[in-house]
């Protein structure tokens, strides 16, 4: 390590993604202890130990500076520092701090790109090259920088969050809610992070293709709770606010969004979410005048002018009702929730050829809105259109069909647990095939299917009939990918099952897609290191392990198997370190 990197810890705030201020970090970098061992200068000493003596004077004049507020003096004695001495890993990362704090993030991941390659085992180049990357969104780098400062220091919180926002950007809520599990764990005063963990859970139960895991939404208030009381922060209470208004409890959501009005009465977007709050506990005049307040401060806000629409329509008071829809329609036409609403009330008010026009713009925006088909029927009848409302009453039928089997489907699924839990596989199977035929763009459905023959196909004992599993199973994870291309879950079991007929660079493509779409995906990770130890392809084997470990850095299945990879590719001091680590957290005889 270069002299004056003994001790080194910078934390960035305004550098950083406003979601990432991490235990309340000063502005350009926290403050540093630098213990310089610069020996006095001898005659004996030559030219290069001279620089590297200069070269150190200039990167502690560059730390104070730092300390100082000068960004201006700290880059120049930074670069100065650099100059001298070009290898020094330190200076190249503090440069690129004051960079980055002054936004010249392209210049500012060059330097800390340098300063991991002149010394690839200090954890901080890493962390604030995958702050870098975040900043310009690009969340694929920013994860594996997180990753290997967290091979390097597993318990930086820091950049376990950071990590976490990576994630959570790329659609992988399971990892960032790992991550965020321990954050808050370590830190429990961390307001920030209950309030990320509590969306994050929030979001996974919302975008849930199959069964909804209620005590995510749960956990998710439990965690919102603990925000507010850590800080009371109207975006707390406005999404703790909103969640208790999906349990259902609608009394502690219009309580909490008052406290978040009370604390921004300026935001449109909390008088609006009051205002839906108040209507779902049935404080109508309430909700009329939040959504007006918001309206006052936003008279564009397209949603407050529909959900007025829709209490004055409950209040029976169609003219000023249509208004407010017909205003919401215009700022967002291609809503069809808005064309439904304002075509019941046309209705209501006998203007029939309106409310036809409105409910054949919402049917065209979104042709599954049974109760707007149902709807347009009741126009056509009244306007004398038999023929009309005979198409749309068939319409209806399918749909309501659709319903029925999407309900039956679920059912299928919900049983299937048990099967497997006995071993019934072909019993599993025969269920999920019929829930897959009742309800085709039912994801979970082919989903379960494909894993549920893959592992059936791994228990049979003749060659025919594995490979006809293994080849149904392929074709119901492709059906997944069909409606869902980024379902990493699905990648994964894609490749394992292409993995088991043989073809390993299909396999391969699959699992590496599966790791890039899902960080956190352990066994995506430890699949793929499989593989390639097929293939002896020792450098992916230790990447894959070693981002395996940036996640679960106690597993010593795995540092046995990074130090048996180390080993192979020639590395044997690395590997030697590896086996101990693993010998202390779980010894093995013959090792």
């Amino acid at each position: 390590m270069s002299v004056g990197t003994h001790v080194k810890r910078r934390h960035m705030k305004s550098f950083e993604t406003s979601t990432l201020q991490v235990f309340s970090r000063p502005k350009l970098a926290c403050v540093v202890t630098l213990f310089l061992t610069v020996s006095a200068a001898t005659s004996g000493q030559d030219s290069r130990a001279n620089q590297v003596s200069s070269a150190s004077e200039h990167k502690a004049r560059g730390i104070a500076e730092m300390q100082r507020g000068n960004p201006v003096g700290a880059v120049a004695e930074f670069r100065q520092a650099i100059a001298e001495h070009p290898d020094d890993a330190a200076s190249h990362d503090y440069l690129g701090v004051i960079l980055g704090e002054t936004g010249n993030l392209d210049e500012a991941v060059g330097e800390f790109e340098q300063a991991a390659r002149l010394d690839h085992n200090v954890p901080d180049p890493h962390f604030h090259l995958g702050l870098a990357y975040a900043r310009l969104n690009r969340f694929n780098d920013a994860t594996l920088q997180y990753e290997a400062d967290l091979r390097l220091n597993p318990s930086m919180q820091e950049a376990k969050y950071g990590l976490s926002e990576a994630c959570a950007k790329m659609g992988d809520l399971d990892g960032a809610i790992l991550l965020l599990r321990q954050v808050v764990s370590a830190a429990p005063d961390f307001a920030e992070a209950h309030y990320n963990l509590g969306l994050n859970l929030w979001n996974r139960y919302k975008s849930s293709t199959g069964l909804k895991q209620k005590s995510d939404l749960d956990e998710a208030a439990q965690q919102l709770q603990n925000a507010v009381q850590q800080q009371p922060a109207p975006t707390y209470y406005l999404a703790l606010g909103q969640i208790l208004s999906d349990r259902g409890d609608f009394e502690n959501a219009v309580n909490n969004l008052k406290r978040a009005v009370s604390l921004d009465a300026t935001n449109a977007e909390y008088h609006y979410t009051l205002g839906l709050a108040s209507r779902l506990k049935g404080e109508i005049d309430s909700a009329a005048s939040e959504f007006q307040e918001a309206l006052r401060l936003n008279p564009q806000h397209a949603l407050a002018h529909r959900s007025l629409g829709l209490v004055l329509r409950e209040r029976g008071d169609l003219r000023a009702a249509a208004n407010e829809l017909h205003v919401a329609v215009t700022q967002l036409p291609d809503d069809p929730d808005g064309h439904q609403l304002l075509g019941t009330v046309l209705l209501k008010s006998n203007d029939l050829f309106g409310a036809i026009e409105e409910f054949r713009a919402a049917i065209r925006l979104n042709p599954n809105l049974a109760e707007t088909h149902a709807n347009l029927a009741q126009a056509f009848r009244k306007a004398g259109d038999e023929i009309g409302a005979a198409h749309e009453l068939a319409e209806l039928e399918t749909l309501n069909r659709q319903k029925s089997n999407a309900g039956e489907s679920m059912i299928l699924v919900e049983t299937v647990a048990a099967d497997v839990s006995k071993g019934e596989l072909r019993e599993a199977a025969d269920k999920l095939q019929k829930a897959a035929s009742l309800s085709p763009d039912f994801l979970e459905a082919h989903y379960q299917l494909g894993v549920t023959l893959k592992n059936l196909a791994a228990s049979l004992k003749t060659t025919a009939e594995k490979e006809s599993k293994l080849r149904q199973a392929e074709e119901q994870l492709h059906a997944v990918l069909q409606l869902e291309p980024n379902h990493a879950a699905a990648h994964m079991q894609l490749g394992l099952v292409l993995e088991s007929e043989g073809k390993l660079r299909e396999a391969r493509a699959e699992l590496q897609t599966a790791t890039r779409s899902a960080p956190g995906l352990l066994a995506a990770h430890r699949a793929l290191a499989r593989l390639a130890v097929k293939q002896q392809d020792w450098t992916t084997d230790i990447s894959e392990l070693q981002a395996a470990l940036a996640w679960v850095p106690e597993d010593s299945d795995v540092h046995y198997e990074l130090a048996a990879a180390l080993k192979a590719s020639g590395h044997p001091h690395d590997a030697a370190r590896e086996l101990e680590i693993a010998t202390k957290l779980s010894p093995r005889t013959g090792h």
